[in-house]
């Protein structure tokens, strides 16, 4: 289904809100509008999502999505905290919707094989898996993708093929994975060195 941008921004702010603090119409030191920051609400960290109108795109304008959420990623956004005083930092980046297989597709599922029941196509990894030769690449300029993971069961904040939060359920507490730390700490690190 195709959404207005702003449609779609209030849909999947609406979706968050289960498991982060969202603020829309975000604005930067320098004065660039963020569509959306997400406040995880398990571990007050943050995670910037650049929309674009679904629909199909031309390679120029992939590229320009790409290159503003990289631009993004080097900028200091506010978190208002618990006192409610801004303090700002940079964030992670991830655009929505995604790139990997909607934009970005290889359709050759003629070269589809099968190794221990798992699917890989020409790209290596079928649709829903975690990896994605197209999250390795838009990795590379500090920009991940908010997707589907595991057959459209569950949804994850991807970066460099590593899932950074996902609403994947727990095995045994059945409450939503949330936040790698590790891989956002990661995340961090890298987006905070000059290039």
């Amino acid at each position: 289904m195709e959404y207005k941008e702003k449609e779609l921004q209030h849909r999947l702010a609406n979706w968050l809100s289960e498991w982060f603090y969202v603020r829309l119409e975000v604005s930067s030191t320098v004065n660039k509008r963020l569509d959306i920051i997400a406040t995880c609400k398990q571990t007050n960290l943050s995670y910037g999502i650049e929309l674009k109108k679904n629909e199909s795109k031309r390679g120029e304008e992939i590229g320009k999505w790409i290159k503003q959420a990289h631009e993004y990623s080097s900028m200091q956004w506010p978190d208002y905290g618990v006192n409610g005083k801004p303090t700002y930092s940079q964030i992670p980046i991830f655009v929505y919707p995604r790139i990997s297989y909607t934009m970005l597709y290889r359709p050759e599922k003629e070269t589809c094989i099968k190794i221990k029941g798992k699917e890989y196509y020409a790209d290596r990894h079928c649709e829903y898996s975690e990896h994605h030769t197209v999250t390795g690449l838009i990795g590379v300029f500090n920009v991940g993708e908010l997707r589907y993971i595991n057959s459209r069961k569950d949804v994850g904040f991807v970066y460099s093929n590593k899932v950074v939060w996902t609403n994947k359920k727990d095995y045994h507490t059945g409450k939503a994975k949330g936040t790698n730390t590790v891989h956002y700490k990661h995340i961090i690190s890298k987006i905070t060195k000059p290039w």
